[in-house]
């Protein structure tokens, strides 16, 4: 790989189309890899310099994670989150409120939701909430064997 592929696959076009659908994306790569050819690094009379292509993505990466419209995460983090969730069970109540309970022994954190509520509350919780379009996105976290009544207005 000779650096290129850093902007086609993390593109401003490719980055905004991820953010905007919602999507996950997972990377794997070793940059620490002896030898020049991985698209990270060049070495040009014997300098090793980090690839343009590799900073540039980088560097939009870390604008988007500060503007809050992505989270960057390990592989085991996503994992453990993902069979987290698994724990959640809920209940659509008769006033259109919902019950969720935890069954697990684990706190997750950073339980998300999207409604088009304009007001969304569960008592006793911290809600951090964002309004993408005509969404209103929340998330808590959520501890073991906890249960959580969310009401919609």
């Amino acid at each position: 790989m000779d650096g290129s592929l850093w902007s086609y696959y993390f593109s401003d076009l490719r980055l905004n189309d991820l953010i905007n659908n919602r999507n996950n994306i997972i990377v794997h790569c070793y940059p620490a890899r002896v030898d020049s050819t991985n698209g990270f690094y060049t070495i040009n009379d014997g300098i090793v310099k980090a690839n343009e292509e590799f900073n540039s993505a980088l560097s939009r990466l870390s604008s988007l994670r500060s503007q809050e419209k992505i989270r960057l995460t390990t592989i085991r983090d996503m994992l453990d989150f993902r069979t987290s969730i698994e724990n959640i069970s809920y209940e659509i109540l008769s006033n259109g409120n919902i019950r969720l309970h935890n069954s697990s022994r684990a706190i997750v954190r950073g339980l998300s939701f999207s409604t088009i509520a304009k007001v969304v509350e569960a008592e006793g919780k911290a809600i951090l909430k964002k309004i993408v379009g005509n969404e209103l996105i929340f998330w808590f976290d959520i501890f073991p064997d906890e249960y959580v009544t969310l009401k919609f207005n």
